[in-house]
Formats: structure tokens, C-alpha cells, sequence
């Protein structure tokens, strides 16, 4: 398996293999054919990358092909030769047959600064809620240009913009599986059927999966969940930075150039290069943020502090949540105007505390069963079978959420 570019430590490929029958017995059967797992597993993938694979796969093909018939003729004439010069041989055809598949390279070119934003001392208060409120381009913003302070931010924010819509609700539950303050809490999820975009319905479908029949998410539940699909969530995300470039792009505050590169070697081949020019407004909203943040944690400390409306503290506490800083300024804020939680339906003893932790309770879930099974793989790589999990279908009816298995 090729990737079709530059992959980073958390990326990860998944393979769907097809093996002859009776190669192995085993007591799982699924009533379906290959071609019907091909399909459903690939269900998900643009017609476009479809084309791309194919293509792909015929010139790996064709280089094997070759690969093959070149061995045949000159393999007796290389066994005649110095074992070095054979060696050297043989890493070239290799050199070669990678440098001559279709290579794609993608990158951000975000300015001569890169990413790089002022210090945070010397950046201005921002009191208003920058992006136009949209917390999708906010993170995307802040993942980029390194603002957030915590992983699995968004999550939180989300949940918490629902409860302030009345989308979701914070309930009491009958049986004491999570605690705070001795009395039990979950969030009901049955008003939502219908996010703001194509994230938050996947989201919701997800979150409603794991609360069961009742549609009233529990964090025991939620952590079951997580537990069982532990690449969800970090595959989630970047669906999400993906769905932010893909909406910048068609705002056309980000453009694109497509440049050749070609090996200045002996053995030639070429490779693509797409650079996605940011716009400096980005950078403007970027600043903002940060003001922004640098507000809310410094609210307490500013000497002429204003009266700010309940509407505008529920958008502050969510885009806290969001910049991993919801603690800190739920200290402080709840000191400065206790009467808030009886005006808004984000109360602070439970409504962003419950949300916040029952995300940790998850996510902490998800990473050591992620461990766990890397663990297990390491242990048993070099022997026996392979299981196909994550993508559109896996082949026990369930998906795992990516990796190999």
C-alpha cells in the first residue's frame, strides 16, 4: 500500500483483503459476498479518488509486470556479477518504480510568517466573538495557528451550543453511573435530529448510537463507546480541519496552485505539488481569537470591566470550552456573577462541568483501549490473519474505526 502523499505519526491506512477460501476456518460467516464488502467499504469514497486509485493500481501493476520480465532476462547476468554491483542494481529499479508512480503533495501556505502569531502580551483585548460566531472556522483557526490549549475541544463546545439552543438538555438519571455533587446527570439528546452541517449530523447520529433507545446519553455509555471505537474521534477531527479547507476554499479565501516537480537525478520521475494559499484574513481572525482569549482568562483582573449581557457570556463560556481554557475562566466567572446560572440554561455547577468531564471520561477511554490495541498488535505482527475494520462496512458488521487490526 502507497499513500498518495506525506503521512504524519497519527495517520494511519486501512486494508481491505480478500483471501481464497478454506485458507483458513474460522466460526465467523458473514452472508455476503466480497464484491458486497468491497462495495459497502468504498461507499464513502469521492468517484473522483475512485478514478485516482485505479489509475494508481494499473501503473503498480504495470511495474510489477516489467519489474517481473526484467528479472527473468538479466537475474542470470546479475549472478554473474559482483554481489555489490547487484545490490546497487536492484535499489535502483526500486528508486525507479516508486519515483514513476503519480505522487501527490499537498501543504498550506499560510505568508512569509507561516503560522507564527504576535505574543500573546502584546496582543489587544477582543470582546466580541469573532469568525461570525462560526465555531467550525474558529477551530479550524485555532488547530492551525496552535491557539488551543487541549485536544478534543470542539466536542464540548458543540454539546454546549446545543443545550443553549434547547437542542439538548441536561437531565437527571435514575441510576447513579456518573456523580457530581451527589446527584446524576446525562444529556438528553431526543429534541436533535438535525446539525448545521454535514459534521454535526454524523455527530448526532454517533452520540444517539451510543445513548442507545432512550436517546439520553450517559457517561458510561459514552465512555462504552468509546471505548469500542477508539479511532472515531481522532478521525472525526480531521474530518472536521477537512470540512473547514474545503469551505474556505469555496469562499475562496483559500486558492490553489498546482506546481510539477521533477527529480533532478539520474532516474527521473515526477511529483505534484497543490499549495492552498491562505488568505491574511485569516491570520486578522486568528489575532482576534487570541485577544479573545486572552480576555476571558484576564476578565477578572481588568480594572474597568463592563456589563456584559447573559447572551454573550453563554458564547464566551462555549468558545472557552473551545480554547481549552473552560476551567480557568469558570473559576472566575462564576465568583464575579453568581446569579448567572439562574438566567441561562449553561449553568455553571453542572451544565459545562457535566459536558467538559463526560468528554474527558471518553476520550481518556479511547486512548487507552488505542493502546491496548497497539499494544496487542505489536505483540502478534509477523503472524497469522488480518481482520478488515473502520471504513464504510467491516466484515463482522461493525466498524472499529480505522487501522489495521
Amino acid at each position: 500500500m502507497n499513500s498518495n502523499g506525506i503521512l504524519n505519526s497519527s495517520s494511519y491506512m486501512t486494508a481491505l483483503i480478500k483471501i481464497e477460501n478454506e485458507m483458513f476456518h474460522t466460526t465467523n460467516k458473514v452472508p455476503k459476498t466480497f464484491n458486497a464488502i468491497y462495495d459497502e467499504a468504498i461507499s464513502d469514497i469521492p468517484e473522483n479518488e475512485k478514478t485516482k486509485n485505479e489509475e494508481v493500481k494499473e501503473i503498480t501493476s504495470l511495474s510489477v509486470i516489467l519489474s517481473v520480465l526484467g528479472g527473468i532476462i538479466f537475474l542470470p547476468l546479475l549472478l554473474l556479477m559482483n554481489p555489490i554491483v547487484w545490490i546497487i542494481l536492484v535499489a535502483i529499479l526500486v528508486y525507479k518504480k516508486e519515483n514513476h508512480k503519480f505522487k501527490t503533495i499537498e501543504k498550506l501556505d499560510f505568508g512569509p510568517d507561516g503560522e507564527n502569531l504576535p505574543n500573546e502580551k502584546d496582543i489587544d483585548y477582543y470582546r466580541e466573538i469573532p469568525c461570525n460566531k462560526d465555531l467550525y472556522r474558529a477551530y479550524w483557526i485555532i488547530s492551525k495557528y496552535g491557539i488551543k490549549e487541549k485536544r478534543n475541544v470542539l466536542l464540548g463546545a458543540i454539546l454546549l451550543n446545543w443545550i443553549k439552543e434547547g437542542k439538548a438538555y441536561i437531565t437527571k438519571t435514575k441510576k447513579g453511573l456518573f456523580s457530581f455533587k451527589d446527584n446524576n446527570y446525562s444529556i438528553d439528546l431526543n429534541q436533535i435530529s438535525e446539525g448545521k452541517n454535514k459534521i454535526e449530523d454524523e455527530l448526532i447520529k454517533v452520540l444517539k448510537e451510543a445513548s442507545g433507545d432512550n436517546g439520553i446519553l450517559e457517561a458510561k455509555e459514552f465512555e462504552k463507546w468509546c471505548k469500542n471505537h477508539y479511532n472515531y474521534f481522532e478521525n472525526w477531527d480531521y474530518k472536521v480541519i477537512e470540512y473547514g479547507t474545503n469551505q474556505l476554499q469555496e469562499e475562496g479565501i483559500i486558492t490553489t496552485t498546482e506546481t510539477t516537480e521533477k527529480n533532478k537525478g539520474f532516474i527521473k520521475g515526477t511529483r505534484t505539488i497543490v499549495t492552498k494559499h491562505v488568505n491574511p484574513s485569516i491570520k486578522e481572525e486568528a489575532i482576534k481569537l487570541l485577544g479573545l482569549k486572552k480576555f476571558l482568562l484576564e476578565y477578572s483582573i481588568i480594572q474597568q470591566r463592563q456589563a456584559i449581557e447573559v447572551h454573550l457570556w453563554e458564547e464566551y463560556l462555549i468558545f472557552a470550552q473551545l480554547f481549552g481554557i473552560a476551567e480557568k475562566v469558570e473559576e472566575q466567572f462564576s465568583k464575579i456573577y453568581p446569579e448567572f446560572k439562574e438566567q441561562s440554561r449553561i449553568d455553571i455547577e453542572c451544565t459545562t462541568i457535566y459536558t467538559r468531564q463526560m468528554v474527558e471520561i471518553g476520550m481518556q477511554a479511547a486512548q487507552k483501549a488505542k493502546e491496548r490495541a497497539e499494544r496487542r498488535e505489536s505483540y502478534s505482527s509477523g503472524g497469522g490473519g488480518s481482520s478488515y475494520s473502520g471504513g464504510g462496512s467491516s466484515a463482522s458488521g461493525s466498524s472499529s474505526g480505522g487501522g489495521f487490526r
